[in-house]
């Protein structure tokens, strides 16, 4: 663990000999030379794990941690102007069908108001786009 970016000062463990009460049976040695060659395979074998966590404890004392992350993409503004100019071109698309409708001729009484048309042709431009 970390106080103020700095790591606590512990003493290294003592390194004793203590004699094992096995010590005196046959094939001691042999296994303890097969226990430090398994010890060293999985020391291997977890050599990734241990510079993940590596990484990992150092991502986590970044000054930064608990900032918010940096997205791509458009920016606000960006994003606020296009559904502006969508919601524009929805607008003025199903207006002028209404003027047609209001100031034209729309043959046939019984087809759909043009601005109806218009509207949902303009909604359904939108969704292409949106799909892609």
């Amino acid at each position: 663990s970390d106080f103020n970016g700095q790591r606590p000062t512990t003493p290294p463990p003592p390194k004793v000999k203590i004699p094992s009460i096995f010590d005196w049976l046959p094939g001691v040695d042999s296994m303890e030379k097969e226990m430090g060659k398994m010890k060293a395979k999985m020391n291997k074998q977890l050599a990734p794990l241990q510079k993940g966590m590596k990484e990992v404890y150092a991502g986590l004392r970044q000054p930064d941690f608990n900032a918010p992350p940096q997205l791509e993409g458009n920016t606000m503004a960006e994003v606020n102007l296009v559904v502006f100019f969508i919601v524009l071109m929805v607008t003025v698309a199903t207006s002028l069908g209404y003027l047609l409708e209001v100031h034209g001729d729309c043959g046939e009484a019984h087809r759909s108001p043009p601005w109806a048309t218009a509207m949902l042709l303009s909604s359904y431009a939108l969704l292409v786009p949106g799909l892609t």
